[in-house]
């Protein structure tokens, strides 16, 4: 699954558009980040990565293919490599205030076991909302992969602090979420479940290369708790937490 940073800078809630329905020009934006390790929702699945993606959006609809190669140090998982294709459409509903977003993720391991040594491929629809407060942009949204049995809640807070001496911002993402994961996912275990816990501090600076490219670096803080009572336990079960670096290019045509 995707790193974390690097999912939460593709995930970015897309400016909305003026009139619902009617989009600004779509616009196809070509990236590609390094991450110095390869994590999802906490998890940590290996090391060094990189991550192509392509990715085309109006401001409404936003629809995209993404992959993960771990260089090195693959943990015992699905697969060194996988592909995700993702989508999602947004729609007003008071306009600049408050928005609502349906999407998708397809989730791909073209090598390896698959995920829980099963499944190749899962599928995880999700709804949110899309709203600001301030200068904060919050989305929270639901997520509920209907392979795997993996419900998610999650809330992320987005705000971007000016650096005009450097020609930059820097761009602050805090993420909360909290999932319910079966034990296993076959055998006599299959319908016992596990709640997690993870969340994640991010910053990072866009810095603009010619007229259409941007190279962004970041660093993010992150990790996971697991506990059998409920959600949000951050305080009980076994805890993990690193820290990682991402860098990216991204060409706008």
């Amino acid at each position: 699954m995707s790193a974390v940073c690097a999912q939460v800078i593709r995930a970015q809630t897309p400016p909305v558009a003026a009139v619902p329905g009617v989009g600004s020009p779509a616009v196809l934006t070509l990236t590609t980040t390094f991450v110095s390790q390869d994590l999802f929702r906490g998890y940590f699945l290996g090391g060094p990565s990189l991550e192509p993606d392509i990715d085309v959006s109006n401001g409404i609809y936003d629809l995209g293919l993404w992959s993960n190669s771990t260089v090195r140090n693959r943990t015992q998982g699905p697969s060194s490599t996988e592909v995700e294709a993702y989508g999602s459409y947004q729609v007003d509903i008071v306009k600049d205030k408050l928005s609502a977003e349906a999407g998708f993720t397809l989730y791909a391991l073209p090598w390896g076991p698959g995920f829980g040594g099963v499944y190749r491929s899962s599928i995880e629809p999700s709804i949110g909302l899309n709203f600001p407060i301030g200068k904060v942009q919050f989305s929270p949204r639901v997520y509920d992969d209907i392979v795997l049995r993996v419900r998610t809640l999650e809330a992320n807070a987005a705000c971007a602090l000016p650096l005009k001496a450097s020609r930059t911002e820097l761009d602050l993402t805090v993420t909360l979420g909290t999932e319910q994961l079966p034990l296993a996912w076959s055998g006599p275990s299959k319908d016992t479940r596990v709640w997690a816990t993870y969340w994640l501090f991010q910053v990072a600076a866009p810095f603009p290369v010619g007229r259409q490219g941007t190279f962004t670096v970041g660093w993010c803080y992150t990790g996971s708790t697991f506990n059998e009572r409920g959600p949000f336990g951050l305080g009980e079960g076994s805890r993990s937490a690193r820290g990682l670096v991402t860098a990216s290019f991204a060409l706008k045509l």
